[in-house]
């Protein structure tokens, strides 16, 4: 495996000098890799696998496996509580 050193700073799309053993390449410019401009805030509504139509305070996200979706709920009804020993 090659030992690969770059340098990268917050600014985008800057020059930058990758070393590797016994070589040394530039490179005309590096970006920084995730979401374009600004970023988005994502909530739970836009989830493809969450029902959220349930949502409430005090809701927990239980998975469904027929529906293949996480449902929000606040009802516990095939949870199996191990309490411990006393």
């Amino acid at each position: 495996m090659s030992n690969i050193k770059a340098k990268v700073s917050q600014t985008q799309n800057i020059p930058a000098t990758v070393s590797t053993i016994g070589a040394q390449v530039q490179i005309p410019a590096v970006g920084i890799q995730g979401v374009s401009g600004a970023l988005q805030e994502f909530t739970l509504e836009q989830a493809a696998n969450v029902d959220s139509s349930n949502l409430e305070t005090g809701s927990l996200l239980i998975y469904n496996v027929p529906a293949t979706k996480w449902v929000a709920s606040r009802n516990l009804v095939a949870q199996d509580m191990d309490g411990g020993n006393f």
